[in-house]
């Protein structure tokens, strides 16, 4: 059998979300490093130009379906915007609607669509088991890696690496990320837990900044933590990327089960993520992190979890599990990063 010859123009597919986006990230520039003489087109958020801008032969293409491209119609258009018909290959690590309709309108230009498995079967077979005993289902990035693998584009022994930290300048003093939000309210612990966390550091050598969005956020993390001197709220005051250079000065992050726990763990910064009704178990585990810095509710007094992938549709039992996560256990394993910080 003939191998299919390696493609010259190659367009990738991931629209949202945002954390799924930033676990793509290693993977997407692994691929287009080791690939010099393939140009590839990465159909994401537009943000995304921040990690791969360094990359010659990597372009973002950015998409806005919710105004400009909108509709059925709108996504033709955005296909033949970008000249859909030029592509050799293309690669679907996003699955859903709006790409299962690009991928017939490539099919019918003979061009190739490679879609990436979601394992659905598996996270729901997950969340209904009943066994004490769970295995961590195969993670995300190795998920969108097997596409890239069938299409001769990755080594199966391919490690990935976490990109390169850009420190302004190194501070004496400990500097921790507080990320507290979320989309969905079961992922986001109390923010009076969270207030016992940064109070218990207040006469320490620890700085914390408060990561969020919105005016929303905003006001409630003011109402919570404006009153420490040793917390700095930056909610609503920088762009991504300076968002993104503040994150690489840090000595660790502390966030829910969000996109920021992805952002800083592709520093390999030290990222403590905090479930409740979600699990990392089902492959959104935070790139290259202990299992360690994952925080889950007690699995003796909470059997089925996780009941849920994304946070949503929670039974009423387990609506409230993340708070019944106490402020010792996230204290301790800050303690714990920063003494192995320090003896290193």
């Amino acid at each position: 059998m003939n191998k299919s010859p390696i493609p010259k123009k190659v367009l990738i597919l991931r629209f949202s979300a945002l954390g799924d986006i930033l676990i793509s990230i290693p993977l997407i520039r692994k691929v287009a490093l080791n690939n010099p003489s393939v140009h590839f087109y990465y159909a994401t958020d537009p943000k995304m130009i921040v990690f791969t801008q360094d990359i010659d032969n990597l372009e973002i293409i950015p998409i806005d379906f919710k105004s400009k491209y909108k509709g059925l119609l709108g996504i033709i258009k955005w296909a033949r915007h970008n000249n859909f018909t030029s592509f050799d290959l293309v690669l679907d690590i996003h699955d859903v609607l709006r790409t299962k309709i690009l991928k017939l309108l490539f099919n019918l230009y003979q061009i190739k669509v490679v879609v990436f498995d979601k394992g659905r079967k598996e996270k729901q077979n997950l969340i209904n088991s009943k066994e004490s005993i769970k295995l961590p289902l195969k993670l995300q990035i190795d998920r969108y890696a097997e596409v890239f693998m069938n299409s001769r584009l990755l080594s199966g022994k391919t490690k990935f690496d976490p990109l390169h930290l850009n420190i302004s300048e190194k501070s004496q003093i400990v500097s921790i990320g507080l990320a507290p939000f979320s989309k969905h309210e079961s992922k986001m612990i109390s923010l009076k837990i969270l207030e016992e966390v940064v109070s218990s550091f207040k006469d320490m050598n620890v700085k914390f900044y408060i990561f969020g969005f919105g005016e929303n956020e905003k006001k409630a993390a003011f109402e919570v933590f404006s009153k420490y001197d040793h917390c700095e709220i930056i909610i609503n005051s920088l762009s991504f990327e300076e968002e993104v250079q503040e994150i690489q000065n840090l000595d660790l992050m502390v966030t829910m089960d969000s996109a920021n726990s992805h952002l800083s763990a592709l520093f390999a910064i030290p990222t403590i993520t905090i479930y409740g009704p979600t699990h990392p178990f089902l492959g959104f585990w935070p790139l290259f992190q202990p299992i360690e810095n994952c925080i889950t509710p007690n699995l003796n007094h909470f059997p089925e979890l996780p009941v849920s992938i994304f946070g949503k549709d929670i039974p009423k039992k387990y609506r409230n599990v993340i708070n019944t996560i106490k402020s010792d256990v996230i204290i301790d394993r800050i303690n714990q990063i920063i003494t192995s910080k320090s003896t290193h």
